[in-house]
């Protein structure tokens, strides 16, 4: 990753995970429009050092990070996106999780990407779909 594009994303980091105050887990966000569902989303990017991949560290941020970004949401301090976008890039976490529906987080399956990698949603509560024939914002 460039100098540049690792400063962008501080601003957008959204949870931290330590072990012992070092970091081992990382999740930012970031508001863009989804091509496949034509609205703006939180789209979620996680990392998470080798050591602790085959824990619930990922999960564990997916929970807060998505408690964070619900909240603001339902209270209307931040309703411009009605839900999360994921970006599943590895291949074992699809063929684990691989219902329609996947509990327990509540995503979405709703396609692919350019890559191949899945793409789940989950939208917040009270999140209305646009009506025919209108803009989704």
């Amino acid at each position: 990753m460039r100098a540049e594009e690792a400063r962008r994303r501080i601003s957008e980091t959204l949870v931290v995970v330590l072990d012992a105050g070092e970091p081992i887990g990382v999740c930012t966000a970031y508001r863009a429009d989804s091509p496949q569902l034509g609205l703006p989303m939180w789209h979620l990017r996680f990392f998470v050092a080798t050591a602790y991949r085959r824990g619930n560290v990922m999960y564990a941020m997916e929970v807060v990070a998505g408690g964070l970004l619900e909240q603001r949401f339902t209270s209307g301090e931040d309703t411009t996106a009605p839900g999360l976008l994921v970006e599943i890039e590895h291949t074992g976490l699809n063929r684990m999780f691989n219902e329609g529906v996947g509990l327990p987080l509540d995503q979405t399956f709703v396609g692919e990407n350019k890559r191949g990698d899945w793409i789940r949603v989950r939208y917040f509560p009270g999140a209305l779909a646009p009506l025919p024939g209108s803009s989704p914002r």
